[in-house]
């Protein structure tokens, strides 16, 4: 009701459902109540909608934390000798590096997953199925197209349109086979390929209605970025295909 409420309104409302939180014990939840005006309220944050009289103040806390990583200037420059040595035009390699970049502004684990699925899909490179795979999917085609089972020639078209892309392998399949460029390395504990089915699991949930939980993607998120990064540097690399970009 209010996440219908709030669209009608044109509001921009999270829940924060699939998110974790800091917390303070019960006791010092208790002491730090203990400090503040008879109007206000500490409590712990969580997820939807906190109920409290009106002249009522409630205050919650966040924990943060800042860390500047230096890296020696020697070790900039080698590595930009390097990549100047190594690097070879891509412009897969480009559009998933930008996509990459952006998970530093995704807000919650749901869209930094979603954002580097993407990043790992720009670096697939297009493939067709094999001449007799194609030559079937001809026959097939013109049997939909011919077919009377479907009486509505607009479903009839699109079900032979539907048939006609099997042409092409799926980005799923040649995302698969551009990860098995990056076995025998792991991760969360288990190789590149099966890492990649979990997070693929997780992401068509995500995309289809049925939602992983929260912790799920928020588990794999980090250790994905990790694998993205990787096959985007293999990409520089050794790319599947290159261009002049």
């Amino acid at each position: 009701m209010l996440r219908l409420a709030s669209l009608r309104a044109g509001l921009s409302v999270d829940f924060m459902e699939r998110q974790s939180f800091s917390a303070l014990s019960e006791h010092a939840l208790v002491a730090v109540n203990d400090t503040v005006p008879q109007n206000v309220r500490v409590i712990n944050e969580r997820a939807g909608v906190q109920v409290h009289l009106s002249g009522e103040e409630l205050v919650t806390f966040t924990i943060s934390a800042e860390m500047d990583v230096l890296s020696p200037p020697t070790n900039i420059v080698d590595r930009f000798a390097d990549a100047l040595r190594d690097a070879v035009p891509s412009h897969h390699a480009h559009l998933a590096f930008d996509l990459l970049n952006q998970t530093s502004r995704a807000q919650g684990s749901d869209s930094l997953l979603l954002t580097l699925v993407s990043a790992i899909e720009a670096l697939v490179v297009p493939t067709k199925v094999s001449d007799s795979e194609r030559e079937l999917i001809a026959l097939l085609t013109q049997q939909v197209e011919k077919s009377e089972v479907v009486r509505d020639p607009e479903r009839r078209a699109a079900l032979a349109s539907r048939v006609r892309g099997l042409r092409n392998d799926s980005i799923r399949a040649g995302a698969k086979r551009l990860i098995q460029r990056l076995e025998p390395r792991e991760y969360g504990g288990t190789t590149a390929t099966k890492f990649f089915d979990r997070v693929y699991d997780l992401r068509s949930r995500l995309s289809h209605g049925d939602g992983p939980s929260w912790r799920d993607v928020e588990d794999i998120v980090s250790e994905l970025r990790r694998f993205t990064l990787d096959l985007i540097e293999l990409d520089f690399t050794s790319p599947t295909w290159t261009d002049g970009t």
